[in-house]
């Protein structure tokens, strides 16, 4: 089990609040964006630190 921590600058997007935690899917909406940089990650959940107005500091959690 390994994790990371991401910082990701983001535009006009609805973020889910801070502390909570989404799970990595193929369908999650949230990886759409990060696809490009989460392609290794098949399973794991991101929870999510921070979320600002277009900022997120997300910990990617790996299974």
């Amino acid at each position: 089990m390994s994790d990371l921590t991401v910082f990701i600058i983001i535009h006009t997007i609805k973020m889910p609040a801070p502390r909570t935690m989404v799970p990595i899917t193929p369908h999650t909406t949230f990886l759409a964006f990060f696809r490009f940089f989460l392609l290794r990650i098949t399973a794991g959940t991101i929870r999510i630190i921070d979320a600002r107005i277009n900022t997120v500091i997300v910990h990617i959690i790996l299974e």
